[in-house]
């Protein structure tokens, strides 16, 4: 598997000899080219965005600011739209910092991985929100978030007190990530 370059629009799978066998792309909705998740049956886990106009001036943003949010789409093997989850549908834009959002462009949720936790729902890094999410894979409701001013965890023992900027995510098993 390659992430895309210049100009592309899908990842490129390649055999072990790093030949193109085909590529995946989320399906009527830009690829965020981060991470995503192929499972043994060939079933694939994709990172997409969804870019909305809002008004943001009632949080401290702009009249008229594009705010880029992660959309998760789950695809059958042959490349088919199986499900689809918004974080438009779950997250508001004071869940982020107020600095993240008074641009022209707002990346409101910044995804940056994705995983599969021991109950096989989703484990999503936020970088912009400054958490880690669990998703529940049937039904799209939140389980969890921690870290961000959403957060439903307290830190303990950390001199800074936050949690931010993270970049990846895995399931290290029972009670690890």
């Amino acid at each position: 598997l390659m992430g895309a370059g210049p100009g592309q629009t899908a990842f490129q799978l390649l055999n072990p000899l790093g030949e193109q066998t085909g590529s995946l792309a989320c399906v009527g909705r830009p690829t965020y080219f981060h991470d995503l998740l192929i499972a043994p049956g060939g079933d694939a886990w994709i990172l997409c965005s969804e870019t909305r106009v809002m008004d943001l001036t009632a949080v401290g943003g702009l009249a008229a600011a594009n705010v880029i949010a992660t959309v998760v789409q789950h695809l059958s093997p042959a490349g088919a739209l199986l499900w689809e989850w918004n974080a438009f549908d779950h997250f508001e834009i004071t869940d982020i910092p107020l600095t993240d959002r008074v641009g022209v462009n707002v990346d409101f949720t910044h995804v940056n991985a994705i995983d599969f936790d021991a109950d096989s729902n989703l484990l999503l890094s936020f970088r912009t929100p400054n958490e880690v999410t669990t998703v529940d894979r049937a039904t799209g409701a939140v389980i969890w978030r921690f870290g961000g001013l959403a957060g439903q965890f307290t830190i303990l023992n950390d001199p800074s007190g936050l949690f931010e900027r993270q970049h990846g995510v895995r399931w290290a098993g029972t009670g690890r990530i």
